[in-house]
């Protein structure tokens, strides 16, 4: 019999829904005063004045761009001038660069050969020559071969 009274006194720790939207319906949303509202609004008015200046920003037209111009100082000339000429330069640099490249990879390849100081050298001289470019022409070709070997090992 104690049990059975215990089972039936025991309270369950889930709520009912209607209990919860009872306790809060309170706090469901901010409720406003009208009338203190009201009576704020006739005391101090309903827009407020803003005292701020005016932006200082003024369009230019061409006539002052054009007046900015000619009052340039000497320095941003001088810098201009320089800068000028140093695009210049890395033009002709650009120039330069691309004939040293185009001679280089002539010679490489073996086509138009340029002049060396062959007519110079004795025939042991040219042999040394010679037997210099096969070994590092195989030398290269060896890193070349290596290096895909490498690749295929790893891939």
């Amino acid at each position: 019999f104690y049990l059975m009274e215990s089972k039936s006194k025991a309270k369950g720790i889930l709520k009912k829904a209607g209990s919860y939207l009872q306790e809060n319906e309170d706090h469901l949303g901010i409720k406003w005063d009208e009338k203190v509202i009201d009576e704020h609004d006739k005391t101090r008015g309903m827009a407020m004045k803003i005292d701020e200046p005016k932006t200082p920003y003024e369009i230019k037209s061409d006539d002052e761009e054009e007046e900015d111009k000619d009052d340039e100082t000497p320095e941003a000339i001088e810098i201009k001038q320089h800068l000028s000429e140093a695009d210049a330069n890395a033009r002709l640099n650009a120039q330069l660069n691309e004939k040293t490249l185009e001679l280089l990879s002539q010679k490489l390849e073996g086509g138009d050969k340029l002049k060396d100081d062959d007519d110079d050298m004795t025939e042991e001289e040219r042999q040394r020559k010679a037997e210099f470019k096969k070994k590092m022409k195989s030398h290269y070709k060896g890193e070349a071969n290596a290096a895909l070997l490498l690749k295929k090992k790893y891939s």
